[in-house]
Order: C-alpha cells, then structure tokens, then sequence
C-alpha cells in the first residue's frame, strides 16, 4: 500500500506492517480517486504528492452509468 514518500521524495510502500522504499528509476501509481471510501477510494495519497511539489487539480466525478441486463447469480452482487 503506497504510504508516502521520503524526504528526497522516493516513494514508499507498506506491506505487512512494515515499510519499504522503492528503488525504481520509474514508478507507475494506480492509486484511484476519492470517489467511495468504503473501497479505500479517499484520495488521501494526493497529499503526499502535494508535499514534494507535485502540481494537482481538485479531484472531479468522472463515474458514468450502464445498464445491464445481469443473471440471476450476478444480479444478488449488484450495488455492493
């Protein structure tokens, strides 16, 4: 799980308690937005970005909608 970054602005994880610096010349985040924070979807990561002088924008819906006609066996998941 990303935890922030060092003072020199090297990325860390933690996994299982404890924490790790990533030594990558690249790094590709994933990290999601801001948009359901019963999944961990907080955007709380974009602070972390801010501290190193990364520039950010305020965080905009970009969810959209479908309809879908789901079997029986799906269709008791939909929504959760």
């Amino acid at each position: 799980v990303f935890s922030g970054f060092t003072d020199d602005a090297r990325p860390m994880v933690e996994q299982g308690g404890t924490a790790h610096v990533l030594e990558h010349e690249q790094v590709l985040f994933a990290l999601g937005g801001a948009s359901w924070s019963r999944t961990g979807s907080k955007g709380d990561w974009l602070e972390a970005f801010e501290a190193i002088g990364v520039r950010t924008l305020p965080f905009q819906s970009s969810n959209c909608g479908v309809e879908l006609d789901l079997p029986g066996s799906l269709a008791v998941h939909a929504g959760r």
